[in-house]
């Protein structure tokens, strides 16, 4: 389009200087009038309205009949329609300029980072549980104006959908707290002053890992619950029990109450585990991560501290061993307040996990 509009210039400053031409006094020795070519000078010729004018002129006259050519010539279209082009009846000043095609505009352009304590990237990053995620659009181009921020995946989104973080956007940022290990997927699309989107968008994703040797992770639906996220809500406990440890006991059970103990080797943080998490009104995540843990084998139970008036609540546990899940509990009901459930056994020295799955009206009876 753009060698169009510089054809359909060219052809003005022709027609233009057509028209100066025409318009001139007559040359030195040539009649006012004529009747034919040989009675004009140079390469002027006889006009039918018996007047000698430039050829251009003469041209542009047989378009225009009954008109003077000197008159018209620099303000004829000097767009010429090709039928071949399905654009070919758009005049030159459209040309280059219309910027939608259809339903977006194609002269924005959605460009987004991503950046979590100093690790930024404009595609992805890798970050710690709990960790907060800031969005940037600020090398968007084109007249934006608005920036639309979304979750394109989540942790649990296929069966969670209510875990989906909350994302607080404003102007070209937005920011949310990437709780559970997996990955997060955010699209960022920008919008015209008519509301249109461009026709691109951008991705950015956030994978949240862990080098823990084993990672414990709870979370809950509450089907009562209309709004599991806004601070008003069941609460349920993860539970991570020592082979000679009891339920509910510290300090060989890691809980809210006793969120780490010094396992293991004295004094050594390496082999201790620790609650990273605690979800007090919600639907979690809660979880636990031993960093090294002793060739043991370790339990994993759910208490349902308090249903607050929700009613029952389905617990998931995931099991990560060195970074990998392992096993998945899912959507495991509890009918109220005071039930305990002893969800899997670890055996830290083959890595595997077993399915323990009882069910008790409060802790279990220690041993």
């Amino acid at each position: 389009m753009r060698s169009l509009n510089w054809i359909g210039v060219a052809f003005v400053t022709l027609v233009a200087s057509g028209a100066a031409l025409s318009g001139c006094t007559e040359p030195k020795g040539e009649i006012a009038g004529c009747s034919s070519d040989d009675q004009c000078k140079g390469v002027r010729v006889c006009s039918p309205q018996g007047e000698c004018v430039s050829p251009l002129a003469l041209e542009d006259a047989g378009t225009d009949s009954g008109t003077n050519p000197g008159e018209d010539a620099g303000t004829s279209d000097a767009y010429t329609a090709d039928a071949s082009r399905p654009d070919a009846d758009l005049p030159p000043e459209d040309a280059g300029e219309d910027t939608s095609t259809g339903d977006c505009n194609n002269a924005l352009t959605a460009v987004a980072t991503i950046e979590s304590g100093g690790n930024s990237s404009p595609n992805a990053i890798t970050i710690e549980p709990g960790a907060n995620v800031t969005l940037d659009a600020n090398a968007s181009t084109g007249d934006i104006s608005r920036y639309e921020w979304s979750f394109i995946d989540f942790p649990y989104a296929s069966n969670l959908r209510h875990l989906k973080p909350n994302l607080n956007a404003s102007g070209r940022g937005a920011s949310f707290v990437a709780s559970t290990l997996g990955t997060y997927v955010m699209e960022l699309t920008v919008f015209d002053s008519a509301n249109m989107p461009g026709c691109d968008t951008a991705r950015v994703e956030a994978t949240v890992a862990t080098d823990a040797e084993i990672y414990v992770e709870l979370v809950w639906d509450t089907p009562g619950d209309t709004d599991q996220l806004d601070g008003d809500g069941a609460d349920m406990d993860l539970h991570y029990k020592h082979p000679d440890g009891e339920w509910g006991y510290e300090p060989l059970d890691i809980f809210w109450y006793n969120p780490t103990a010094d396992w293991g080797i004295e004094r050594n943080p390496r082999d201790d585990p620790e609650l990273i998490r605690d979800d007090e009104d919600g639907a979690g995540p809660e979880s636990i991560a031993h960093p090294q843990a002793e060739r043991l084998k370790y339990a994993v139970g759910v208490y349902y501290y308090d249903d607050y008036g929700f009613g029952p609540s389905d617990a998931t546990v995931r099991v990560y061993i060195d970074g990998a899940l392992a096993h998945e509990v899912a959507g495991e009901r509890l009918e109220g307040a005071d039930m305990f459930y002893e969800a899997v056994t670890i055996d830290a020295a083959t890595g595997s996990v077993s399915v323990d799955d009882k069910h008790y009206d409060g802790y279990p009876p220690t041993n």
